[in-house]
Parts: structure tokens; C-alpha cells; sequence
């Protein structure tokens, strides 16, 4: 088995247990009750998420124009400069410069 195949498959798990939806609804929770745009790492921390569920997660509801990146920043739990996501907002749909 390959790794893609391995991924695949425990993806594929994950959706059929309710696993990646949960993981999607405390993102989206998380983001909604943030004051601020976070960053993938804080997001980890708010939800005890591990990185691989939040990348994966973040990445589709980017896709879905749910989430957006919203500039950079100084991360709080790690230092780094980075990029920070929030929920989507009409600004978004319609196109409107923040």
C-alpha cells in the first residue's frame, strides 16, 4: 500500500464515521467565537485538533469559500509570521476590498 492509498483510505474512514464533519464544525466554531482572525496553529490549540485534520479540513473550506485568509500576522503560540483565516463574510461573495 502506498501512502496515497493509506491517506485515501483513512480519509474515506473518517467521513463515514462523522469524524471529518465534527472536525469541520470545531473550525468553523472556533473561527466564529475568535475576536480576531487565527492562524492554523492557534486553531489547533483551540479545538485539540491535531495539524493534519486542521490543514485538511482548512484547505476544503477554503475551496468552499467558507474560510478565507485574511493577511499575516505574528502567531501567538509560535512566533512565526503567518498567514490568518476567517469565516467568509458578503465582502467576500461579492468581491468588496476589505
Amino acid at each position: 500500500m502506498t501512502i496515497r492509498t493509506t491517506s485515501a483510505a483513512a480519509y474515506r474512514r473518517m467521513q463515514d464515521n462523522g469524524r471529518l464533519f465534527l472536525a469541520t464544525e470545531e473550525i468553523l466554531s472556533a473561527l466564529a467565537n475568535s475576536k480576531e482572525p487565527m492562524t492554523r496553529r492557534e486553531l489547533e490549540d483551540a479545538t485539540g485538533l491535531r495539524t493534519n485534520q486542521i490543514a485538511g479540513r482548512v484547505n476544503e473550506l477554503i475551496k468552499q469559500g467558507r474560510v478565507v485568509e485574511d493577511g499575516r500576522r505574528r502567531c501567538k503560540v509560535t512566533g512565526n509570521e503567518v498567514n490568518v483565516l476567517r469565516l467568509a463574510d458578503e465582502r467576500d461573495v461579492l468581491g468588496v476590498p476589505a
